[in-house]
Parts: C-alpha cells; structure tokens; sequence
C-alpha cells in the first residue's frame, strides 16, 4: 500500500500474538491503530469500526505563512472536521472509549474529489506548496497583493464550485469584484465628472484615490480598517484623469481637451469623441479657381474644422511643401463663406465672440452659431469675428500672395509698420489681419482686446520658450478657434510641445512644472510617452512627404516671398534712391554711353542688398529676412527626413549658409568655381547619409551633374536667365524618378528681385530649349532700366 512502513509489522512476524499491558492501551488504540485505520481498510477483531460518509466542503483560508506571505491554505471540512489537502490519511478517524473498550469512528474521505479542486485551483493560475497555494512569477516570486488581486477576480467562481473562504489576517481585505458607476456632466470648457466605487457593501467617491494613483500606492484603507487594494490596471488608466483632473465638490473636473482619460468608461459623450476622431466630415469644399485640393488637403481642412465644431484647438504639423497655407485658406474660406457674396460690414460683437473663449459644441453659439452645413450664421445675421495669422515677418507677404491668389474676395489688414492701427476701430471691417511675431509682441494690450474667429500660429515654433514675450502675448489672444502651423513642434525638449499645446487648448497639458514632471522627469519614459501620445495624438495632424507621395506630382514649384528685416529694408531703399538718382543724372548727361554698366552695378549692388546686408558689408549687424526664412526651412528639414540642393549666383551667399551649418556642426557638401576635386564632393553628398546639404554655385553647378538623391531644391536667389535655374532643377529632378522633388525659389519683397522674376515673365519664354543665353540690360529701355529702381 502507498505509504505503508512495513517496520510497523516487525512485532508480529515473529510472535503469534502481541499482548498489550493495560497501562499502554489507551496509547496503542490512540496512536498506533489509528493510523492504521486512517491509512488502511483494518478487518476489526474485539473492537468495531463505525464507518460513515459525508459529503466534504473545499475550504480556503488566507493567511501568512512563516515568511510573512500571503498565502491560500486548501483544507476540506467533513461535518466539522478539517483535514489539510496535503494530509496522506485517507480517513478521518476518531478514537471512542466506551466501558467494553475501545472504537473507531471513521469518515472516508473523497480524495479522488478533493485532488480535483485543488487541480482547480492550479487551472487558475495557482501554484501549490503543500497544502498552501501562492502565484509566483517565472522567477518563483510570490508579489505582495497578486493573491488579493486573484480572489477578486476569481472568488464569485470559486464559491459558484462550492469553495468556501476565511480570513485570517489581522487586516481584512475587501474581496468582492468592483464597479464603477459614472456620469457626466459639460459645463463650459469643463467635463464634470461624478464616480463612484461599488464593492460589496462599499461606495466610495473615485476622487478619494487620487494621492494612490498618482503615488502608485495600492492600499486604501476605508473608515472601518478594510483595506480595499485598488485595482492594479487602475494606476495606467487613470493615471493622466488624476493628474489633469480637479478637485469639484465631491467629484472632479476636466478639461475636454483631455477627453480621452476618460475612454472606455461606457460614457457616451466621450465615445462620441473618440469615434469622431478619425471620421472625415462631409465638406461642400470652397471654390479656389485653378486648384484642385488633394485627398490629404481635403482631410487636414475637414479635420481642423472639425476640431473647431469641438471646441479644440489643433496642431497641423505636414512635412513642409504639403499645403499647410492652402489648407488654412480654405478653412477660412469655408468659415466666411456665407460673407463672400455680401458687402462687409461690422463683423461679430464682443458678446457673440464669448469674450473670446474657444466655443464648442456643448455650449449654444458654437462658431457663431455654425450648423452642420457649414453656414454661420447667426439669428442676427451678424458677420463672423475677423481671424489673425501670426508669422514671421519674413513670409508675411507669402500669406498675402496665397490669400489673394487663391481667395480674392477674403479682405485682408496687414497690421505691421510703423503705420499700422493703434486702436480696435477697423479691425472688424477685414476678413483676416496679418501680423508678425514681433509686432505681436509689442502690440498684445491692443490685440488683447478683440476677440478673433480663429488665432492662427504659423511657424509656432516661434512660441516654444513660454516663458518668452511671444509666447507669453500668444497666451493671451482671445478667440473661437485656435490652429498652430509648423512642420518641427518639437525642436530642442518637449516643453517646446507643451508651450504650443497650451495655446491651443488653454489648461491641457496642466502646469509646465507638472508637465515637466510627468513626461520630462518621469522615471518610467515608456509610460510616460505612452500616455503623453495619447493626450495629444487627436490634436495633432502630421503628414510626411513618403505617407502622401502618391498624391504628390513629380515636381513643385513654389515661390517665397522673404520679408526683408526693417534695418535692411531701411538700407535697401537709401541704396536704391541714391542709384536711381544717379543713373537718372547719367542718362541725362555725358555719361549716357555707360549707362547699361552702370545699371549693372547698381542692379548687382541692390541684388546683394536684398539677400543679406553683409554681402556688402562683412561686418554689417543687421539682419535678413531671406536668410531666416532660409534657415528656418533648413531647420524643418533637417529635422525630418530628405537632401537639399542649395544653388545660388554668389559664393558669397553660400558661403553664408556654411558659417551657419559650420557653427550648429552640421555637416554639408560644397561645390564653386574654386573647388578642385570636384567629383570627390559630388560623390560625398551622394553616398554620405549624414551629408544632407549641398552648397552649389549656379554656375559652377549648373549642369554636368545628376543629384537625383535630394528631394529640396533652394533656389536662393533670381538669376536673370530661367534657363540656368531651370538647369539647376534639373540635377534633382529627372523624369521617371521615383522621388517626388520640391523647388522653393526664395525672392525678396520689394527688390529688384520680384523686378527680376516680372522680367522673366515679360521677356522670356520659360521652355529650356528656347533660351539659351543670358537676358541682358541691352535688351531694356531707358524707361524698364529705371523701372528696376522704382
């Protein structure tokens, strides 16, 4: 028999009888005989045996152990009489002491039964140590509260297979399965939120667990000592709800911009959110006369309005060359649609804006009242609030082009320069103000005052320090709607991200210190990323060139007009009055035969001007708007993906840009006139990874080469022949290649450089196998050469 010690016989293998003295009996039957009987079936002889059957009950007893862990002791109760799992007797027997003697009372035990509940409980994920059970990890580690986190899951099964349970602990733990019931409340910017936990006989305000949470400390002790051990898939789900949310009455609130802390909670308004996120509103799309908007374009105009009928503001972040500026002047276009046709006259009031709080489509009046068809219009018929852009100054009058280029009847203030309005009076008679970065900040106690459709950020990276003044008077523009533009919204930390968030959708991401602790700071990075992504993911809209290259054409071309700085604009109209004044008296006397040289000169003297003022003077202080736009573009560029071409008439230029790549280590390749081995570079830029930037001279570099690997070509300043910059095109792009190329030729406002590309225009045809040779003074009358320096 199993178990059986055949010592225990010795004694009787030798003797014919075992006489046993009285003083020992009670000890023989109590000890020695009993163990027989609860291993063994015993044929009685002088003594009897009474046996019985009841049914046991499995039996579950948590405790400690010796080690101090929690553990699950499995016994079976047989009427009364417990018996641990791991006990080998196969009976229970009780010895009774009666005047004839001695007898047995035995109940058998079921073991075919009981070894199947204890295979249950391995089925579930336990793990057996004699008759107690733990969960260990691979390791053989048993985790403080992974026995309390199973019986939560698992006791209403257990006691459904007839398991009973008992605590034998001096903290009684709460072990019933949790609920949460929610509601939810929109009020302003605000999602009041009404929780509360149902366990057992318990229900507790969800807001009482917030220092947990937040600390990861999972044991909540309620007003009675039991300890309620807060579920451990609670500590990542509503980890981002604590940290955003405020303390409101017995509840808490939140902004709505933080929506998604609040998914998979059954809440209807926030599923509603959710599913909305990646739905594209149906868009009767406004009329822009030789422009047909792309699948991605239609997408990103629908998306940001969409984000407006919400309430929220939003980041468009596409790869530079995707139409970001065309996508905006369609969204407004849709906002004014209903003013096109009409003559315009005083736009919304102060009241109808809110006080310039950003609407959205839990409160009445949302986008002045907008309806689903995208008409605004309000029960008074007032006009929509007028909108502002604020960019840079350098690609003021590239907003400007665009606007009158793709939608005339939009009216439009550029509010900068010395002239520019000094009170609100007028602003409302425009569709759309434009102003720069510069003039933000020194006019924010003006701008302050009035409260805009929408508040648009180009380049708002501009306001990445927010402790700076721009971002500072950003803060404080009041308005329905708010839209930030950049292709680089993270350049140097993620505060930058944060600084940028906080102007869209004022109080999302909480306070900078908080911010800078949760997802700077945070000793868990995963985490932190993870649930950073998923505060900010339905707010920012990012296309890169590779994910829409199919609907991109083999070749772009876009002009940027540059704002020069004020200083070198200053300079630039002294430099051009005196020429003209000079060229004028030329003509007019006995210099006239040198007049075309003379042109020449000042023509190459205004040209450098416009570009940069240390092209004439090294030493010169000021600033160029084209150099900034330039390396503002370079910038969003290196930050992504994709080779550049820059190609420029002077070295000089260029070698302005190597200063610029040499001081931020940016590693580069160049071709001159000057440069001896030449095919050495070429081969550097074509096969170097890290060489993303090629500095080429327009006419050391102007043909003879195949640079098919960039996909940016700059074109950094008008030459007067086309056939020479077309030819610098032509050693990026080439047909039937598979990269989609982007030529952006940078020209100065009002410089004799528009005066150049109005010549190509007027003079030249622009096809490659007509002109040949340069466009030159003698081809001018008197009257165009003193055009040029009008």
């Amino acid at each position: 028999a199993d178990h059986f010690n055949g010592k225990l016989l010795k004694p009787f293998l030798v003797k014919d009888e075992l006489q046993i003295p009285e003083r020992i009996e009670k000890k023989y039957f109590t000890t020695f005989l009993k163990q027989l009987v609860n291993r063994y079936e015993v044929e009685a002889e002088g003594f009897e045996i009474k046996k019985a059957t009841i049914d046991p009950v499995a039996h579950l007893l948590l405790e400690k152990d010796w080690k101090g862990q929690l553990s699950l002791t499995l016994q079976f109760n047989y009427g009364g009489k417990f018996v641990l799992a791991n006990n080998p007797n196969k009976s229970i027997t009780e010895v009774v002491s009666t005047e004839k003697g001695f007898n047995f009372k035995s109940l058998k035990r079921k073991m075919a039964w009981e070894k199947s509940r204890g295979q249950m409980l391995e089925k579930l994920g336990l793990k057996p140590f004699g008759a107690s059970y733990r969960i260990v990890n691979n390791a053989g580690i048993s985790n403080q509260f992974d026995l309390i986190y199973f019986l939560r899951t698992h006791l209403s099964y257990l006691k459904q297979e007839g398991f009973e349970l008992d605590q034998q602990l001096a903290d009684h733990y709460v072990l019933n399965p949790v609920n949460i019931r929610s509601s939810l409340t929109a009020r302003g910017y605000w999602f009041d939120l009404d929780m509360i936990v149902q366990t057992g006989d318990y229900n507790i305000e969800f807001y009482k667990f917030k220092k947990h949470i937040l600390q990861n400390d999972p044991v909540y002790t309620l007003p009675d000592g039991t300890i309620f051990l807060i579920p451990q898939e609670w500590f990542a789900r509503y980890h981002n709800l604590f940290y955003f949310a405020q303390d409101h009455k017995k509840g808490m609130m939140l902004n709505k911009s933080q929506y998604r802390a609040l998914g998979g909670m059954g809440l209807m308004e926030i599923e509603a959110l959710v599913a909305n996120e990646n739905q594209h509103i149906p868009l009767t799309l406004p009329d822009i006369p030789g422009v047909t908007l792309r699948p991605y374009q239609v997408y990103g105009i629908g998306w940001m309005r969409r984000h407006a009928l919400n309430g929220f503001g939003c980041l468009l972040a596409d790869d530079m060359g995707l139409g970001k500026t065309l996508q905006v002047i369609a969204l407004l276009a849709l906002f004014y649609e209903n003013e096109k046709h009409h003559p315009l006259k005083r736009i919304a009031s102060a009241e109808n804006a809110l006080n310039g709080r950003q609407m959205n489509l839990f409160e009445d009046n949302a986008e002045g009242a907008v309806h689903e068809s995208g008409h605004g219009v309000s029960s008074s018929q007032s006009r929509k609030p007028v909108s502002l852009i604020v960019m840079p100054a350098s690609i003021v009058f590239n907003w400007v082009n665009e606007i009158k280029r793709f939608t005339p009847w939009l009216s439009i203030y550029v509010h900068t320069g010395g002239g520019r309005k000094t009170s609100a009076i007028g602003f409302d008679h425009y569709h759309v103000v434009l102003t720069t970065y510069g003039t933000l900040r020194a006019d924010i106690d003006l701008l302050e005052t009035l409260n805009f459709g929408y508040v648009v950020l180009d380049e708002s990276q501009a306001i990445k320090n927010p402790a700076s003044k721009s971002a500072q008077s950003a803060f404080r523009l009041n308005a329905l709607h708010r839209i930030a533009l950049t292709g680089t919204p993270v350049e140097n930390s993620l505060i930058d991200l944060w600084s940028q968030l906080n102007f869209l959708n004022p109080m999302m991401p909480g306070s900078q210190a908080d911010f800078n602790q949760r997802f700077i700071k945070s000793s868990d990075a995963e985490l932190a990323n993870k649930d950073l992504l998923e505060m900010t993911e339905p707010f920012i809209l990012r296309r890169t060139r590779k994910q829409v290259n199919a609907e991109l054409p083999p070749l772009t071309e876009i002009v940027t007009y540059c704002t020069m700085a004020d200083g070198q604009q200053i300079l630039y109209e002294s430099e051009k009055s005196k020429m003209r004044n000079h060229l004028m008296s030329a003509m007019e006397g006995s210099q006239s035969g040198n007049t075309a040289m003379m042109a020449l000169r000042a023509l190459m003297h205004l040209r450098q001007l416009a570009i940069h003022p240390r092209m004439i003077d090294p030493d010169s202080e000021l600033e160029s708007g084209k150099f900034e736009e330039v390396i503002s573009m370079l910038t969003t560029i290196l930050a992504g993906e994709g080779k550049v071409l820059l190609f420029s008439s002077f070295v000089k230029h260029l070698n302005l840009i190597k200063e610029w790549l040499d001081e931020q280590n940016i590693d580069y390749a160049m071709l001159t006139g000057s440069t001896g081995k030449r095919e050495q570079e070429v081969g550097k830029f074509k096969k170097d990874k890290e060489k993303r930037i090629f500095l080429i001279s327009l006419k050391a570099g102007g043909v003879g080469l195949n640079l098919t690997e960039a996909s940016y070509v700059f074109l950094l300043d008008p030459w007067w022949n086309p056939a020479a910059e077309l030819q610098a095109v032509a050693r990026a792009y080439r047909m039937g290649q598979h990269e989609k190329v982007f030529v952006y030729r940078f020209v100065s406002k009002d410089s004799v450089e528009e005066k150049i590309i109005a010549l190509q225009q007027q003079k030249l045809t622009l096809a490659s196998d007509v002109i040949t040779t340069d466009f030159t003074l003698r081809d001018m009358n008197t009257e165009e050469v003193l055009q040029l320096f009008s």
